[in-house]
Formats: C-alpha cells, structure tokens, sequence
C-alpha cells in the first residue's frame, strides 16, 4: 500500500497530518460506537484515570422501575457538559462441525459486579489490533486496517462491504477500493487464518493455503471448497467425486481435512459476551404501545472538570502547554463520541421497537422482516453504521433481556405470495414439535411438508437448522424415547 505522499512544503505537511488525524478520529469515533455497556464503562474508567479534564458524575437514584407497564421515564435535569450514559441455510448452518451454541442470560449487577467481571482474556478486536502492529504499517495502513477489523463479526467475519466502510472516511483522504483490499489483507494476515474472511468459502480456503503444501489432500479440498461446498453440505458425495475426476476414497481424505478447518475461527478469542448482559434501552409499554428509553443508570456518566478547565485557561491554554491542549481535545472528543454512541444506539432502539410492535406483544411468529439496510435508509446513515450501533447491544423487555440482533429477521416468500419472516418460520417449526406427541414425532421433512401446507415454503436443511437451534433431537430419537 502506498503511504500519503507527504510534500516539502510546510502547508501540505500540516494538510497530509490533518487528513491522517481526521481518519484515526474516524476510528475511534467507530470503536466507540461498536463497544457495548461493559466495554464503555471500562473505557470511561480508563480515561477518568488518565485525562485530569474528565471528572465522573453520580448518577441520581430516582427509584424508578427499569421495566414499566405503564408511563414512560420521568424528565431529568440536564447538564449540557454531562454524557447520559434464498430458501436454502447456508453451508455454515448445516454442515456439523461439532461446534456447540452459546447461551444468553442476564443479571441484575452491583457496579462491583461489573468491574470484577470484565472479561479476563483478550477480545477478537483487541487481538487484532495486536496483530497489526507487528506487521509494521505505515500510519495510513494502519488506521485502514483498523477500521476493516473494528467490522469483524463474533465469528471473525467481516460481514460488511468494503467499499460501505470506505464510505465512512473523508472523501478528502482519496482511499481506493485497492487499498481497502489491500488493508483487509494485513487484517486477515494479523492473527490466524480465517480471521476477515467474508463468507464460509473464503473463510476455509484462508486456513486451507495456510498448511504446508505438501499436506495431504489439501489441493483437492480446496477444490471441494471453492467449487463443491453446497453438494459437501448436501452429503452428494457421488456426484462431488464425478465432477471432481477423484476417487471416492480421495475425496474422503479432503472432506476429513475440511471438518478440521474452523468455520467460525473469531470463537478462539475472548469471547464478545460475558455471562451477564448489560441492556443499553428499556422498553415499556404505555396504553396500547411500545416505547423505548435509555437505561441510563447502566451509562457511564462523565464530564470536563470545570476547575481544571478553568485554571487552564489562566495559565495561557495551549499558548502555554501544547501537551494540556491535546488533553483537553481529546476529553471533548470522548464525550462527543459516548454522546453520538448514545444517540445512534437510541435512533436504532426507536425504530426497531416501532417496527416491531407486534413481537413484543405476540412474540417470535409476529416478527417483521427487517434489515439493516432498512434501518441505515431511514435513518440516513451507512449500513456498516447501524451494524456497529447493533453489535452487543441489549434491550430489556417483558420478555427479558434480548439482543437488537433479535429483532432482525431475513424475509421469506410464502407460496401465496406473501412474505413472512425467518423468526416466524422458526416459531413455526417449534409450535409444531411442540403440538406432536413423542411417539407421532415428526422427521424434519414431514415439518417441511407441513410448512408448505400453511404457506410457508422453506428447504428441509432450513428446518434441520431450525430444529436443532431449538435444542430439539431428531426424530427417531423422541420416539425411541417415548418407546423407551
């Protein structure tokens, strides 16, 4: 990649150092909004102890309830300077990999709670950014990299586009397409194959070239990878071998290679949940509708130190201490960007939870199908955006504690023309299982036919996932069970 060319004159150099600053701003401001409650409180600690013009305020106890039937929050006094807190599953889905699913819950936590149980080991991200300073980037590199790692999913994937996250920066900066593959590059190679990988494909293809070229069936099971993955996924393994030219014993050996890759490589590092969850909104219900509040008692609250700030500005300001200038900058850009974070995060609550008025009356079969390009369209903003305000972030409802990822659904068309939800399909399939006696239990492709006969037309492999999502055995089971 190349760096930003830096002129003799002492006008440009200030111009290429501003644009350069503008783009490490652009990162931190996205960090900031990425960070869900735990990891904000812990960042706001960190920069209490280290900017003296940052002081913390206490936040007032008003006794309120934080889930409300009726009346929505009380008004509070502000503070200007203070911070308020298609049919078929793909491949990953259905191909067992013996990877086992983790569970939700939530806690009520005292503050000691919370900071004794931040997690202990190293996030994705932190890893990363890690990883990138031992590749030796220059400054613009770097913040490009930076930025493509702060869109990487809980599974290591970078599920968003390359050229959205370039739409982020400064049109002024000029970055290419090129350098934004480029820079994704240096992030897959920061830490271990398969990390910011975009899909299931190039995830395993990463890890596979990573072995030694003289592994064993690794050139066929690249083959599989890159040409074969949905008849692997399938179990059409006749026709993966005719249309390969190898024999099947052949291609057993690769298909073994390839269970061995990890399909969601992000699972090694620390974890993006602990075992607690902090809700950053409520929601409450107010005569026949839903609303939505900030939980500000979980929102770190933090402010300039008015005295410091004061005495600063007798003592000449930056005139007199460039070094304290660059302190007091940067104090208001962190309250800035907990402010920004808290209004996105909001806009988001807001329009999720309007759109969605019927789940959280009726539940999962009332879910509405929305994305989130939906979201960032009326909203106005990038859709990378509205993927970082949602990533981590919580609600809490009548029906507990959930994820804004809850509330996202892909559209399904129904064979009468109609579209439904994939949330809706899956309360389908449970009300179903749950409606069967143990000994009648019905195989996955009787759940299809059964779909199909209420409208909804989705493969058997979707009902498979479904299932076992559900933590429901396959049906042989439940009847020997009920034999038994």
């Amino acid at each position: 990649m190349n760096s930003i060319s830096i002129k003799n004159t002492p006008a440009q150099i200030a111009g290429a150092e501003q644009k350069i600053g503008m783009s490490v701003r652009t990162m931190t401001s996205l960090r900031t909004l990425q960070q869900s409650v735990l990891e904000l409180q812990a960042d706001v600690r960190e920069a209490l102890a280290m900017n003296p013009f940052l002081e913390e305020v206490e936040a007032a106890t008003d006794g309120e309830s934080d889930l409300e039937e009726e009346g929505g929050p009380t008004d509070a006094i502000s503070d200007p300077d203070v911070v308020p807190g298609n049919e078929t599953a793909p491949p990953e889905d259905y191909i067992e990999w013996g990877a086992g699913a983790q569970s939700e819950t939530s806690l009520d936590v005292s503050a000691f709670d919370v900071a004794c149980n931040l997690p202990a080991t190293p996030s994705l991200l932190e890893m990363v950014t890690r990883g990138l300073f031992d590749l030796g980037l220059d400054e613009r590199g770097h913040c490009l990299a930076e930025l493509i790692a702060g869109g990487l999913d809980e599974d290591g994937y970078l599920r968003e586009n390359l050229n959205e996250l370039r739409d982020l920066l400064d049109p002024s900066l000029g970055v290419s397409l090129e350098e934004m593959q480029s820079a994704l590059k240096h992030v897959q190679d920061a830490v271990m194959p398969g990390i910011g990988a975009r899909n299931l494909t190039e995830c395993l293809e990463l890890q596979l070239l990573a072995l030694p070229e003289p592994t064993p069936a690794r050139a066929l099971a690249l083959r599989v990878v890159q040409e074969q993955l949905s008849s692997l996924a399938g179990h059409h393994f006749f026709q993966m071998a005719a249309g390969l030219g190898c024999s099947r014993d052949e291609l057993a050996h690769a298909c073994e290679l390839i269970a061995r890759l990890d399909p969601k490589p992000g699972h090694a590092f620390g974890a993006v949940e602990t075992g607690y969850v902090v809700p950053d909104v409520v929601v409450y219900r107010k005569g026949h509708r839903w609303h939505v509040r900030a939980n500000n008692s979980a929102a770190p609250r933090a402010r300039l130190n008015p005295l410091y700030t004061r005495l600063y500005a007798l003592a000449g300001g930056a005139h007199e201490s460039p070094a304290m200038a660059e302190q007091l900058r940067e104090a208001r850009w962190k309250l800035r960007d907990i402010q920004n974070r808290n209004s996105t995060i909001l806009r988001v609550a807001e329009y999720l939870v309007e759109k969605q008025q019927a789940f959280f009356t009726y539940g999962d079969s009332a879910l509405r199908a929305i994305s989130l390009k939906d979201v960032a369209d009326t909203l106005g903003v990038n859709p990378s955006t509205i993927s970082r305000a949602t990533s981590n972030k919580y609600m809490q409802t009548s029906r507990g504690t959930i994820s804004f990822k809850c509330l996202f659904s892909r559209d399904l068309v129904t064979t009468t023309g109609g579209r439904c939800s994939t949330a809706s399909a899956k309360a389908a399939v449970a009300a179903i299982i749950a409606a069967e006696t143990e000994a009648g239990a019905m195989t996955d492709r009787a759940i299809t036919h059964a779909l199909a006969s209420e409208g909804i037309r989705i493969a058997r492999r979707t009902v498979t996932k479904y299932r076992q999502q559900l933590g429901k055995l396959p049906a042989n089971v439940r009847r020997e069970r009920a034999d038994g």
